[in-house]
């Protein structure tokens, strides 16, 4: 049955089913009103949502490790949850160190480390990116060689208004570049690898068309392929 000729009660049901079944996994938002990344977050408050997550998902996704974020693994294996674990590496090298030795802290909770990585956001130009997205990765292996790593977000823009990206580092041929030269090199290396995103999202950022956060799909809003994907798609028609 498709979901247009539900009734609102089977809705309802088919949504409790997949709540009893119970979700892989969720990205652990962790902050309430007024609070935002800088605040320090108190393990109450962490173990307050673990609580009501806990019966829905096996798995949770946090986004740093440090301001009371390197709690979330440990209070998540208290509640027999499963923990992702994410750090922003950027070219603040001082913040980026104490992001690494967070992660120090955590290695023992955890059962793989994940990273992102965004070049164009740090003002790399497409020449600079596959190495400077190297870095980013061979610092978090080096200081756990034991542990797994994965690039969870790794991704180009096309479009920008300027706003903490210039205009001139990104289009649609930098987009491939990049994506060819990563997809080759993680192949190469065997790395897991999320490249973001698939497609457009035209409802992010501020209204200004050209606003970065809309525009790192590898396929345009309406679907059309990017220039990084139309030998994807030829490939597929001419199968």
């Amino acid at each position: 049955m498709q979901r247009k000729n539900m009734s609102l009660d089977e809705l309802q049901r088919r949504y409790h089913e997949i709540l009893e079944k119970g979700v892989h996994g969720l990205c652990f938002s962790l902050y309430e009103e007024g609070q935002k990344p800088g605040d320090i977050i108190r393990d109450e408050q962490i173990r307050r949502r673990m609580e009501i997550l806990r019966p829905n998902t096996s798995w949770v996704r946090s986004f740093s490790c440090i301001e009371g974020n390197e709690l979330i693994p440990k209070i998540a294996k208290q509640f027999g949850l499963k923990t992702l674990v994410g750090a922003w590496l950027s070219s603040d090298a001082e913040k980026t160190r104490e992001k690494l030795d967070g992660l120090f802290q955590l290695a023992a909770e955890v059962d793989f480390i994940s990273i992102h990585t965004y070049p164009v956001w740090e003002y790399k130009h497409v020449d600079e990116a596959l190495d400077y997205s190297k870095q980013n990765y061979y610092a978090v292996v080096k200081k756990y060689p034991h542990k797994p790593v994965v690039i969870t977000e790794a991704g180009w823009a096309t479009k920008s208004n300027g706003r903490g990206i210039d205009p001139e580092y990104v289009n649609e041929t930098y987009q491939k570049m990049y994506f060819e030269k990563l997809m080759a090199w993680v192949e190469k290396e065997e790395i897991l690898t999320f490249f973001f995103e698939a497609f457009d999202e035209s409802w992010k950022g501020s209204p200004e068309p050209f606003e970065p956060e809309k525009h790192w799909g590898l396929y345009k809003i309406d679907r059309t392929p990017k220039l990084a994907m139309r030998p994807y798609k030829e490939k597929n028609q001419g199968s």
